[in-house]
C-alpha cells in the first residue's frame, strides 16, 4: 500500500473504451474466502542469521477473509464499495497475527450533463511487512500500520472535446509500535488537468500535481521539537489513453518531477517520471499486461525523508478452458533512498531492488466454489548487503461466492 507522492499515476488504467456508456451496471458480489500458505522466510533475513528469540523462520499460516465487489447505481449517481476484511493465523509466530482490513468507498455523482465529481474513501490497517525492520527492537514489537485517505475529483467534458479535471487528496500514515511513530506521516496533494478527447485520438491530457508531506514526530524523537521535516513534490506532464484497435489497449504518461526535502542535508531530486500501461489480447484465451512507473514516495517503515522508485511488472493469463485459469508474471520494483539527517543514516544504504516471480492456476467448476494454488519467489538485493533476503510462499486457496 505505498502512498505515489506523483501525479504519473493520477489516474488507472480504463477497463473500458472512454467512449463506452456512463451508466453503471448494478453488480452484488460477496465472497469468503480462505488461504492456506507456507512461507520459508516470514522474518525477511539473510540466510546467515538466526532468527530472533520466540520467532521461527519459516511457518504455516492461514487467512480467512471477507471480500466485497459492489456497483449500486442510484439514478445518475454510482456508489462503489470494494476490498475485504480477514485475519492471518501463524502456527509458530503468533506474535505476529494481525487483522488485515482494506476497504475503498467511492461515490460517482452527476451534475448537469457533462460534469462527474466523485467523493472517495478508504481505509487499510494490517501487520507491517518485515521486509524493512532494521532495528533488533522493532522484533520484539508487532507494528500495525494503518492509512486513512480522503479523496475527491471533478472532471467536465462530453465524449468529444475539452475535458479540464480537479483533484484533492488527503492521507494519514501512522504506526502503532512505539519504535516506528518515528515514521507516522501526512501528506496533501491537489492536481488539475486539462484534456482533450476525440474516437480518433483516445485523451491526451497536460496535467500538474503538487503533494506535500511531513513526518510530525521526527523532530521530537530526535531532540529537535523545533525542526518539522517535509518534502514537497512537484509534477508536471502530459498523458496519452487510447485504445489500438479490439485488442490492445493502455496509457502512457511523461511528466517531470522536483522533490524539495525541507531539512538542509537531504538530497533532493529533480527528473523524469511517468508511467506506461499496456495491455494486450493476444489471442481470446491469452491476455498480457506490461507496465512501468517512476514514482516519488514517502515510507512509514524505511528511515528515510523519501524514496525514489522505479517499477516493472509483466503479467499473463491464460484460459485454459472455461473453468481453468492459468497465470504467471514477474515483476521488478528498485528504490533509491534519499536519507533524513535527523535520523542515523539509513542501514540499508542508498539503494535496493526486489525481484517478484510468480505464478498459480485457478479452477472454478460448477457452481459458488473456486479453487487456487499459487507460488511466488521474492530475492531482494541491497547495498548493504547483510539485509538482501530470499523468499519463497506456496499458497491454497478456496472461495465461496455468497
Amino acid at each position: 500500500m505505498k502512498l505515489a507522492a506523483s501525479v504519473i499515476a493520477l489516474l488507472p488504467i480504463c477497463a473500458h473504451s472512454a467512449f463506452a456508456q456512463s451508466d453503471a451496471i448494478r453488480n452484488i458480489g460477496v465472497f469468503v474466502s480462505v488461504q492456506e500458505s507456507y512461507e520459508d522466510n516470514v522474518l525477511r533475513q539473510p540466510d546467515a542469521f538466526p532468527s530472533p528469540p520466540g520467532f521461527s523462520r519459516d511457518d504455516f499460516r492461514l487467512s480467512p477473509s471477507l471480500n466485497v465487489d459492489i456497483i449500486q447505481p442510484v439514478g445518475r449517481q454510482k456508489l462503489t464499495l470494494l476490498g475485504g476484511v480477514g485475519y492471518d493465523f501463524y502456527r509458530r509466530n503468533s506474535r505476529l497475527e494481525r487483522e488485515r482490513i482494506n476497504l475503498a468507498a467511492k461515490a460517482n455523482l452527476a451534475v448537469g450533463a457533462d460534469c462527474k465529481p466523485d467523493i472517495g474513501l478508504a481505509f487499510s490497517r494490517q501487520q507491517s511487512d518485515l521486509a524493512d525492520f532494521f532495528s533488533v527492537t522493532d522484533f520484539r514489537l508487532r507494528n500495525r500500520e494503518q492509512r486513512l485517505t480522503f479523496s475527491s475529483g471533478l472532471k467536465c467534458g462530453g465524449i468529444i472535446g475539452l475535458k479540464p479535471g480537479v483533484t484533492f487528496e488527503r492521507s494519514i500514515v501512522k504506526n502503532s509500535s512505539f519504535f516506528r511513530k518515528i515514521g507516522n506521516f501526512n501528506s496533501t496533494a491537489v492536481g488539475v488537468s486539462v484534456g482533450y478527447v476525440n474516437p480518433t485520438l483516445g485523451e491526451l491530457s497536460l496535467f500538474g500535481n503538487y503533494r506535500r508531506g511531513n513526518y510530525p514526530n521526527r523532530g521530537a524523537f530526535t531532540g529537535r521539537p523545533n525542526v518539522n521535516e517535509r518534502v514537497g513534490v512537484y509534477t508536471g506532464g502530459v498523458r496519452l489513453q487510447r485504445e489500438i484497435g479490439e485488442r490492445l489497449k493502455g496509457n502512457i504518461s511523461l511528466g517531470y518531477t522536483v522533490a524539495e526535502p525541507s531539512v538542509a542535508g537531504t538530497r533532493r531530486f529533480s527528473g523524469i517520471s511517468g508511467s506506461a500501461d499496456l495491455t494486450a489480447q493476444l489471442s481470446d484465451p491469452l491476455q498480457v499486461v506490461i507496465g512501468f512507473s517512476r514514482s516519488v514516495q514517502q515510507s512509514n517503515q524505511l528511515d528515510v525523508s523519501f524514496t525514489v522508485n522505479d517499477s516493472y511488472n509483466i503479467n499473463a493469463s491464460y484460459i485454459l478452458n472455461p473453468r481453468v485459469v492459468l497465470t504467471a508474471g514477474a515483476a521488478r520494483n528498485r528504490r533509491k533512498l534519499r536519507d533524513s539527517p535527523l535520523l542515523q543514516p539509513n542501514l540499508l544504504g542508498s539503494n535496493d531492488r526486489t525481484t517478484q516471480l510468480f505464478g498459480g492456476i485457478r479452477f472454478s467448476p460448477a457452481g459458488p466454489i473456486s479453487f487456487s494454488l499459487n507460488g511466488t519467489k521474492s530475492t531482494r538485493r541491497s547495498q548493504a548487503r547483510f539485509f538482501d533476503y530470499d523468499a519463497s510462499t506456496v499458497s491454497l486457496g478456496v472461495n465461496f461466492n455468497i
